[in-house]
Order: structure tokens, then sequence, then C-alpha cells
């Protein structure tokens, strides 16, 4: 399986990341404002005070990965696909869906926080048995999930959510199963609604703070 490394990408044009090997991107690629294509196989970058990453569209095809260490607080914008975004390192990597009305790609927190806002009038459905779909990589990291704006639909728990931390704020938050007991959520400024969908008539739902 290769391994290839690009350094400092600038430009336009289409970049493709094809095949299963991985592809790793080092130091201030902000100067592409191309499409980075990641079709198969696994892109890593690691965010750090000297590094940046493209300031174009990147894609994520179905079985493909973008690996993202944040190491330092950094915004991802014009993602899309139907493929895997990891998110590590301890620091805050903010993802907006500013250009869909949808939730359109996979998401694992491995650790620090993951900060998602919504398209305007966002309706999105997350869970571990939607796709696409939301999870911790394991559970009592700390790892936080916060989602702002939009109306979420919860179809289940999220997977390795015991101990992390799942927040909404300015949201509308639907309840479309029975229990969420596992993780720690923390409600700012939101609403919740519990569907009438014909599952249990009582619902569990393990709240850390609320703030009116």
């Amino acid at each position: 399986v290769y391994k290839r490394q690009i350094n400092n990408l600038s430009g336009g044009g289409t970049v493709n990341k094809n095949s299963t090997g991985s592809l790793t991107l080092t130091g201030d690629n902000s100067g592409y404002n191309g499409q980075f294509n990641i079709n198969g196989g696994t892109a890593y970058f690691t965010k750090n005070s000297d590094t940046d990453y493209i300031s174009g569209t990147t894609s994520v095809a179905q079985g493909a990965v973008l690996d993202y260490m944040a190491n330092a607080d950094d915004t991802l914008n014009n993602i899309s696909g139907e493929g895997l975004l990891i998110k590590n390192g301890d620091a805050v990597l903010n993802v907006n869906g500013q250009n869909s009305n949808a939730f359109d790609i996979n998401m694992q927190i491995n650790s620090g926080k993951l900060n998602y806002t919504a398209a305007e009038n966002g309706n999105i459905t997350i869970g571990s048995n939607v796709i696409p779909s939301v999870s911790f990589g394991s559970q009592n990291t700390n790892a936080s999930l916060q989602l702002n704006n939009g109306t979420y639909t919860l179809e289940s728990e999220l997977v390795n959510s015991l101990g992390n931390n799942i927040i909404f704020d300015s949201a509308e938050i639907k309840l479309a199963a029975d229990n969420y007991t596992d993780g720690n959520y923390t409600i700012q400024n939101s609403v919740i609604n519990l569907i009438n969908d014909g599952l249990a008539e009582t619902k569990t739902f393990n709240l850390s703070l609320i703030h009116i």
C-alpha cells in the first residue's frame, strides 16, 4: 500500500486521491482553492500553528477517510460526501454546513471537540444506525460534539457516547428513541420535542445542564 505526501499545495483545479493508500498534507495548503477529491484510502492532515488545510472544497467518497488531527483550533468548510471524517487532537474543529441543507458526511470524534453548525434551516438526522452517522471513537474520553442551529433528530444514542459530551446550542432537538442516558447532554437556548412515534411512553434523557 503506497504512502504519499504533498507539501504546501496551492493553485486551483482538481486533485484526485485514488486507490487505497494514504496521502498526507503538510505545510501551508491554504493557497489551494480547488477541488480535493478523496476517492479511496485515507488522507491525513495535522493542524498546528504553522500548518493550514486547503481553502477549497473537499469531497470524501464512500469508504474513503479524511483523518484530521487538530492540535490547534481550526475551521473546516466545504466538505461533503458519503465517506468518514475522523476528528483527532485536543483542539476544536469547527465544521460548517453552510453550503448544503444536509449533514453530508459521517463523523467520528476520537478526542477534543467537533463543533458543527448546520446550514440555515437545516434538518439533520443523526444517530448510530443512520447514514450519515456520528459516533465517538471510544467511551469515557471526554470528547465533545456540539450541534448548532438547525433541527436535529436523534434516531438513537451515539456510539460510544458514555462519558462523552453532546451539546446543543440554538437548535431544535427531536427525540426519536426511548433512552438517551449514556452521554452528558447540555442544552443551550434550544427546544426539545418528543416525537410521538409509538415508542415507549417514558423517555429517559440525561441532562447535564439546561440554559434557558
